[in-house]
């Protein structure tokens, strides 16, 4: 079942007593009765919502510990942000340089392949061929 205890719940107060036994008896679950199990979830429910509370006071009480809106806080952030450059934040790993070697680039033929074109036929066309082999 799907939607969590507070549906269950539902659905169980829903049910008649009736209807609850012949469940309870295609589970295979003898001697249990239909109040005991609301009684249960009802508990369930209670507890998940308590905890869930908790849960969200402490997030928000974290929250607003790192987010300061005071002056002070502000203006050291953008201090650091506007003085540290990005070479010096950046991992060394991450970094690194092409040499490119401008004087065999400018030997090669600048001209582009014969069946070169920027039409979108010519483009449509050079899709639709079959391949080669590679």
């Amino acid at each position: 079942m799907f939607g969590g205890l507070e549906k269950l719940l539902d659905a169980l107060t829903a049910v008649d007593e009736h209807s609850f036994g012949k469940m309870m008896e295609k589970a295979g679950i003898h001697g249990v009765a239909r109040g005991e199990v609301i009684v249960q979830i009802q508990t369930m429910v209670d507890l998940e919502q308590r905890s869930c509370g908790e849960l969200l006071k402490r997030t928000e009480d974290s929250l607003s510990e790192g987010l300061s809106l005071d002056k002070e806080s502000f203006d050291e952030y953008i201090r650091r942000c506007m003085t540290t450059s990005e070479s010096e934040s950046a991992p060394v790993s991450t970094t690194f340089s092409l040499d490119l070697d401008m004087a065999a680039m400018s030997r090669q033929d600048g001209t582009p392949p014969k069946d070169f074109s920027h039409a979108p036929e010519a483009v449509f066309s050079k899709l639709k061929k079959p391949g080669k082999g590679v």
